[in-house]
């Protein structure tokens, strides 16, 4: 008999602990919707199904195991109010980031420049195609800003600057400083890395 993978100990705790929520209160606060003992979100445009059965897409294929990390963290972190700042921050700004940081660089930000170097257009189709929205409103210079929003109440802002001659592309993400009341430093480093994951599949499926 094989023995369960720590991934699969992690994932039927957070099972365990997900059957404990009001999900009513949770979807109040958190955004979506309560259907047949199960609350039903939004992730990156698409409906998830989480109850102590599990975590499943629209497709009733179970979640990923990193799907899975934040979709629960975001439940179980859920406050006893709705908390907005909409202040724009930076990943390292976060509580406890500090070992997430390089991480977060390399597998987000830096990827999705590295991916998109010298294509804008297609970073500005495959973010559009993902939900993406243009934020002229912000007050930087980059050649592309684009606004996400994976979960309800976390929005991911991206900002892109083209390769130019003695420069290589650059991508700077910004969060809401609300962000670390809702999800962790570890879950947050992580829907980076996600975010540049479907950036990539839409751009490559196009």
């Amino acid at each position: 008999m094989c023995k369960p993978t720590v991934f699969q100990k992690t994932y039927e705790d957070y099972i365990s602990q997900i059957g404990n929520i009001n999900f009513y209160n949770a979807s109040e606060i958190l955004g979506g919707v309560v259907r047949d003992n199960e609350i039903i979100l939004p992730f990156f445009n698409k409906p998830y199904k989480i109850s102590s059965k599990g975590i499943f897409n629209n497709f009733e294929k179970k979640a990923d195991f990193s799907e899975a990390v934040v979709l629960s963290k975001y439940l179980l972190l859920c406050p006893e109010k709705p908390v907005n700042n909409n202040k724009l921050v930076s990943y390292p700004q976060f509580k406890d980031s500090s070992p997430l940081i390089k991480y977060f660089k390399d597998n987000a930000e830096c990827a999705i420049a590295k991916h998109f170097s010298n294509n804008l257009s297609a970073l500005k189709t495959a973010g559009k195609k993902l939900g993406g929205v243009l934020c002229p409103n912000i007050d930087a210079a980059y050649d592309l800003k684009l606004k996400f929003n994976p979960l309800p109440k976390i929005p991911i802002y991206i900002l892109y600057n083209e390769a130019e001659e003695a420069f290589p592309a650059q991508c700077v993400i910004l969060f809401e400083q609300s962000a670390q009341t809702y999800l962790d430093a570890e879950c947050l480093a992580i829907l980076g890395t996600l975010l540049f994951n479907r950036l990539k599949q839409t751009a490559e499926t196009t």
